[in-house]
């Protein structure tokens, strides 16, 4: 990976302005993600999940009730 010549004084940030720059980094990428070839195992796996999506939309489960079975179970 190539560096930028101020790679440094990056590191020399304090940590909350390297987490905001990650951040805004992460974003950036993010945004263009569109563009990113998409690995064709990946590819599979979520057309694979589509499909079983599509033949039982009923088995989805909501966010909220995942994340509450999660705490129930810790």
């Amino acid at each position: 990976m190539r560096q930028p010549a101020d790679y440094s004084a990056l590191l020399n940030l304090p940590v909350a302005d390297r987490l905001a720059l990650i951040e805004q980094l992460w974003d950036s990428v993010a945004d263009s993600t569109a563009d990113a070839p998409l690995h064709p195992a990946i590819g599979a796996e979520l057309q694979d999940r589509l499909r079983k999506h599509e033949a039982d939309p009923g088995a989805a489960v909501p966010w909220d009730e995942v994340k509450r079975r999660l705490q129930a179970a810790r």
